[in-house]
């Protein structure tokens, strides 16, 4: 939740409004700061028309594997009103490594540290990289793979056989359903959080 601070910050009647929004939607609110510094709300799409959540690990193999893919995809998709996150999954993840991960990678959107799960158990993803596309009023319209080109770990096409990011976000941008709002994703189990010290 937000402390008094954050509200002040943010402006009381504008965060009075988010929180009204996302508790009927079903969902709390989530602050997570960026690398850059600026505190974001993805679960809230703003004016946008939705927020795309692609959960990531740094030693993933497999999610580093779909950076270019992912900033085509920002690059795409940015311009017609979509925001996009980046979304670490291992609470153990320093800034200073997310950091040098997203300038390894050429990275363009915000990049966060869910070091709680409260991203993942909003979205219910399990592997990375795995996308939650959220709609405006916080309802999860697509969850899954960012295209099929990893057939199965250690199994890899030489190229996609179907893009099905790009076609859910096809479809959301035209007011049309998706037409497969889940899709299987392959990659590295989200880590369960370690068990703070007492």
């Amino acid at each position: 939740m937000l402390d008094a601070g954050s509200m002040r910050w943010a402006g009381l009647g504008p965060l009075l409004m988010l929180l009204t929004g996302l508790a009927a939607a079903g969902a709390e609110p989530v602050a997570l700061t960026d690398l850059d510094g600026h505190v974001q709300y993805p679960l809230q799409t703003g004016t946008n028309k939705a927020t795309v959540l692609i959960f990531i690990l740094a030693d993933c193999p497999v999610a580093n594997s779909y950076a270019p893919e992912i900033n085509r995809l920002v690059a795409d998709y940015t311009p017609r009103h979509l925001q996009f996150f980046l979304v670490h999954v291992d609470d153990e993840l320093s800034r200073e490594a997310a950091l040098k991960h997203a300038a390894d990678f050429s990275y363009k959107c915000p990049v966060l540290i869910d070091r709680q799960q409260e991203l993942v158990r909003q979205t219910a993803v399990t592997i990375t990289p795995e996308v939650a596309v959220l709609g405006p009023d916080g309802k999860r319209l697509y969850r899954g793979r960012i295209d099929n080109q990893q057939a199965a770990l250690g199994k890899r096409r030489p190229r996609p056989t179907t893009r099905d990011l790009r076609d859910a976000l096809e479809a959301i941008l035209a007011g049309q359903p998706v037409k497969h709002p889940e899709t299987k994703a392959v990659g590295c189990y989200i880590p369960v959080p370690a068990v703070p010290k007492k």
